[in-house]
């Protein structure tokens, strides 16, 4: 009976001690072998006249604060917080900077340098040099005012137009006409488009 109780007094005092070895080996084996505490944190950092721990995050806002505060901007370009983390920092522009490149680029476009806009003036295809060929008659009229309002607005549609005054049937008239023409295609094409104007379809008749 007591040799039992021996035996089971022995177990439990080995069993502690494979215990407080075990966790000696844990505590000790990692500094023996690195020569750093494995309890440590390796992303703090230990102030000498403080036992608190400074974070990653305090010195992100001291970094942030003493570019407020007016540092170097041109030697803080980036700053290199905890581990994996890196902070990019521009220089910051001043308003005269902003004024001077935008005053440069409206310099580039000046009233003077941009090309003037002319309407081109288009003509219908009459030659001054045609001694003989067809001319498109597009309107008789009474009223001379109405014959020249024709050919107003024909000319603002590029087609050049004439008026002559002749008798007809012993009435005094104002006879409107496009060309001369070349070609007898030529005056029919320009009579027709005169026709939008006139309402009268084109009369080709041979020039003089």
């Amino acid at each position: 009976m007591t040799d039992r109780l021996d035996n089971t007094f022995n177990l439990k005092h080995r069993l502690v001690g494979a215990i407080v070895l075990i966790g000696l080996a844990v505590i000790l084996l990692p500094r023996v072998l690195t020569g750093t505490d494995p309890i440590m944190d390796r992303s703090l950092r230990y102030d000498s006249s403080s036992s608190s721990a400074i974070k990653p995050s305090d010195i992100l806002a001291e970094k942030l604060e003493e570019y407020s505060e007016g540092g170097d901007s041109e030697n803080i370009n980036s700053e290199v917080v905890g581990t994996n983390t890196i902070i990019e920092i521009e220089p910051l522009l001043e308003r005269n900077d902003l004024e001077d490149i935008s005053s440069s680029k409206a310099s580039r476009y000046t009233s003077g340098d941009l090309p003037e806009y002319t309407n081109p003036e288009i003509k219908s295809p009459v030659s001054e040099a045609v001694v003989t060929g067809w001319i498109s008659q597009v309107g008789v009229f009474e009223n001379k005012e109405n014959a020249t309002k024709l050919i107003l607005e024909l000319e603002n549609d590029g087609i050049s137009g004439q008026s002559e005054t002749v008798v007809i049937n012993g009435r005094t008239v104002t006879r409107v006409w496009v060309g001369p023409f070349s070609r007898k295609e030529d005056a029919l094409r320009e009579g027709t488009k005169a026709m939008l104007r006139s309402n009268t379809p084109p009369v080709i008749k041979k020039w003089p």
